[in-house]
C-alpha cells in the first residue's frame, strides 16, 4: 500500500512539475526533441485501380502520422517506466477509460453512460504482476 501511495505521489509531482514548466505547450523549445519528418508507409495498391474503385480508404492523402505523447507526457513516461521496471510492475499508456470501467448492468440509460466514457483515455495505468490496475494517472 505504501508503495502505491509513493507512486501516486510521484505521478502527482510529475504532473505539477510539467504544468509549471515555463515551456508548457510549447514543444519547439523543449531540449532534445525534434519532430520526425518521416512519413507513414504508403499502402500497397494495384497501379490499375484507385482506392475508391477498390472500396478502400486512400490512406496516403487522407491521414498523416502524429506523435503519441506530448513532450511532457514522454518525459513522465520515461521516468515512471524506470520506476515500474525496477519494482516489477507494468506501465501502460493511453488506455481507454472504457477498458478500465464500464456502466453497471441494469442502470437506467446505460448507453448514455457508455457514450460519456467511450472516447476518453487516461495517460498512464500502472498494473501489478497480475495485470490488475493499481494506479491510474492523467498528466
Amino acid at each position: 500500500m505504501e508503495l502505491i501511495l509513493g507512486l501516486v505521489a510521484l505521478i502527482i509531482f510529475l504532473g505539477v512539475l510539467s504544468r509549471n514548466s515555463k515551456y508548457t505547450g510549447s514543444y519547439k523549445y523543449t531540449k532534445g526533441y525534434k519532430p520526425s519528418t518521416k512519413q507513414m508507409p504508403e499502402p500497397n495498391l494495384n497501379a490499375d485501380s484507385t482506392p475508391e474503385q477498390k472500396g478502400q480508404v486512400d490512406y496516403k492523402n487522407g491521414y498523416k502520422s502524429k506523435w503519441m505523447f506530448s513532450y511532457h507526457e514522454k518525459d513522465a513516461f520515461t521516468k515512471i517506466k524506470a520506476i515500474t521496471d525496477e519494482m516489477g510492475l507494468f506501465l501502460f499508456a493511453k488506455v481507454r477509460l472504457f477498458d478500465l470501467i464500464e456502466p453497471k448492468e441494469g442502470i437506467e440509460n446505460k448507453t448514455a453512460h457508455q457514450w460519456k466514457i467511450q472516447a476518453k483515455h487516461v495517460d498512464f495505468v500502472i498494473c501489478d504482476k497480475k495485470l490488475v490496475a493499481s494506479v491510474i494517472a492523467e498528466i
